[in-house]
């Protein structure tokens, strides 16, 4: 109760307790408050009951730490240990020789030089009993990348230190959130339901195609001065007061008036059962804003969430991983060496032979010619392997926004600071000309200047204006097939899948207002030449080249609902004569990250399967003839839609 939970403890919390070392639980699908207060009360329960050292890895450190210690002021205080939150606060705790209780890190400082805090002093994980990470499947490619390497390296410095922490997880999709752990930490994850006891009574209303920007904070200003009414915004736009942005809006105060991405629906409505967290009165009246799109009217009409739910195929996005990138598994890779001599059996796990046998080969002085036993789990038997290090001069390449070392800084015009970072190889696609994009909680706008040779200088936004889209023209300038396509077929969808390295040419000619069918302004194109990865979905025959397009126009839109991405992660190049000398319709899935960074593999054969049932779902519910706004990208009515082809195509 002193974490604001409603009804007793539960069940999820009990295990959390009692979890043995080494041993991981997850709980998926809860509201954001809820969450928050079962990570307090686990982490409370290891610093009060067996004066345990915590770790929590989580998007807003300090608003965490804070969090977590006005519920001990609630409970009379506490006087076991300092906390920290942050890795500048780590460093300074370590650096004093303090070893903190609590330790509170966003995913980007874990994954950047919080492990090398105290790596040739006093190691702060050689004492860690427990780790709290919460939300990690919530974070983009680029974020998600780093933050898997980021745990593989507190892995190998907790196999180092010989430390066997139990781990606590929260997440949105349970089976690969689970996946990606178990792949990141090497400790097995079970994922466990919430059990609680106690569930608010709640009602939503949906409000689609009204001006969320008029409404919203019209509605919040009738409502100003009630209690228990929360205002908020997923796309950090409104700038009424007291809105907050949110990354899973929904489910706070007695009265929550939210505008929500059409992506989120799915999982506000599976968290619905779960409001495990205190309301005033028991009870939770809401109205959502969502943007009238095709998916928005796919998900909203009567039924919808039930059926998909009842059917199973209400997923989660899951996170997209590219830990088979060569750049990041590099610089990771120096990272965990400038921590303190791991053994090259773990870091071959963690980084892979390729990252590991050039860096040999590179820098024979990393082998120091010392040995150190290790645990073969396969074998049964301990074996001798080799310790690789490097000189103490430490990590200097703490990239936490970009997948390459060669990068650009985006700066304020006001302060200097450094909001955002960008790989300079597609910068020029990326901040390109009159782009409003949001960082560091606030809205800013590209000049129409060309870019500095070592930074760009945004301004912030004037009144009014919207986050941007790219009017964007990829061509792909050669292909490698990274094996033979593979055929797949449910009912009368058929398809085959491959996978295919490409060399991808981007131009961009203007910048599209959020919300707006067209460019507001239009230039010369700026353009980006660089090598990723692509899925490759090839059909035997399609109805009509504008049927192709249509469908795969759409399918890339409605690719967020099912991965974690954004506009800057995917594109969808429509090719009718083939790719790469096979001769068969084909929707190519790029991967817009240098080097590519998983998306290809996450396009498996059930992600494709679910995309393209979704899209056909989108189409036959429309009760159109050939294509509107309610069921059809925007730019494939300029030029032309075929929704009878694009049905046919999809299965009839």
């Amino acid at each position: 109760h002193a974490c604001d939970g409603a009804g007793a403890a539960p069940a999820a919390l009990r295990r959390a307790v009692a979890t043995a070392p080494g041993v991981g639980l997850l709980v998926a699908d809860l509201p954001a408050a809820t969450e928050d207060a079962l990570v307090d009360a686990a982490a409370l329960a290891a610093l009060l009951g067996d004066a345990r050292r915590v770790l929590i890895v989580a998007a807003e450190p300090r608003a965490t730490r804070d969090r977590v210690l006005g519920r001990l002021a609630a409970l009379g205080g506490w006087h076991a240990g300092i906390t920290v939150a942050g890795d500048g606060e780590l460093a300074a705790a370590v650096a004093a020789g303090q070893r903190p209780a609590l330790i509170v890190l966003s995913p980007a400082e874990l994954a950047g030089r919080a492990l090398a805090a105290g790596a040739e002093r006093a190691r702060w994980t050689a004492t860690l009993a427990c780790v709290i990470v919460v939300g990690v499947d919530q974070l983009t490619p680029v974020a998600a990348t780093h933050a898997a390497f980021g745990l593989r390296r507190l892995r190998l410095a907790l196999d180092r230190d010989r430390a066997r922490p139990s781990w606590l997880a929260t997440a949105a999709a349970p089976t690969e959130a689970a996946a990606y752990l178990e792949r990141a930490t090497l400790a097995h994850f079970e994922h466990v339901a919430l059990g609680a006891t106690a569930t608010a009574k709640v009602a939503v209303h949906v409000r689609t195609g009204g001006d969320a920007g008029d409404e919203l904070p019209g509605a919040a200003a009738a409502l100003r001065g009630l209690p228990g009414v929360a205002v908020e915004d997923a796309l950090g736009e409104l700038r009424a007061d007291g809105a907050r942005a949110a990354v899973a809006p929904g489910w706070r105060g007695a009265v929550g008036l939210a505008r929500v991405e059409a992506r989120q629906l799915a999982g506000l409505y599976r968290a619905r059962g779960q409001l495990a967290h205190r309301l005033p009165g028991d009870a939770h009246l809401a109205v959502w804003w969502v943007e009238a799109t095709p998916l928005a009217g796919f998900l909203t009409r009567d039924g919808a969430l039930a059926g998909l739910a009842q059917q199973d195929e209400l997923p989660a996005a899951r996170p997209v991983v590219g830990l088979a990138n060569r750049y990041l598994a590099a610089a990771h890779l120096e990272a965990a060496l400038a921590e303190g001599a791991p053994d090259e059996a773990g870091l071959r796990w963690a980084f892979g032979d390729a990252a590991i046998d050039e860096l040999v080969a590179a820098r024979p002085e990393v082998r120091t010619g010392a040995r150190r036993a290790r645990w073969r789990d396969d074998a049964h038997r301990v074996e001798a392997t080799p310790v690789l290090g490097v000189a103490a001069a430490g990590w200097t390449d703490p990239r936490r926004d970009t997948v390459t070392a060669s990068a650009i800084d985006v700066k304020s015009a006001i302060d200097g600071a450094i909001v955002a970072r960008v790989d300079r190889r597609v910068a020029a696609t990326r901040m390109y000309p009159h782009r409003v994009l949001r960082a560091c909680g606030g809205l800013w706008q590209v000049p129409p200047g060309a870019a500095a040779p070592g930074a760009i200088v945004v301004a912030p936004a004037p009144a009014g204006a919207v986050p941007t889209t790219p009017e964007l023209e990829l061509e792909l300038t050669g292909a490698r097939w990274r094996g033979r396509p593979e055929q797949h077929a449910a009912g009368k969808l058929r398809f085959a899948r491959a996978l295919a390295e490409v060399d991808v040419r981007e131009r961009v000619t203007g910048a599209i207002a959020h919300g707006a069918a067209a460019a507001a302004v239009r230039y010369p194109p700026v353009a980006a030449d660089y090598t990723t990865e692509a899925m490759v979905l090839v059909f035997e025959r399609a109805p009509s080249r504008k049927a192709l397009r249509h469908a795969g126009r759409l399918a890339a839109d409605l690719v967020p609902a099912h991965l974690r991405v954004e506009r800057d992660d995917l594109e969808v190049i429509v090719a009718p004569d083939g790719v790469a000398g096979l001769p068969r319709p084909s929707l190519v899935f790029v991967d817009r990250h240098v080097g590519g960074l998983g998306l290809a593999d996450a396009l498996d054969p059930g992600t494709v399967h679910d995309l393209l049932r979704w899209t056909w779902g989108v189409l036959f519910r429309c009760a159109c003839v050939d294509g509107c706004a309610a069921c059809t990208p925007a730019d494939v009515l300029s030029a032309g839609p075929d929704k009878v082809g694009a049905l046919t195509l999809l299965g009839g």
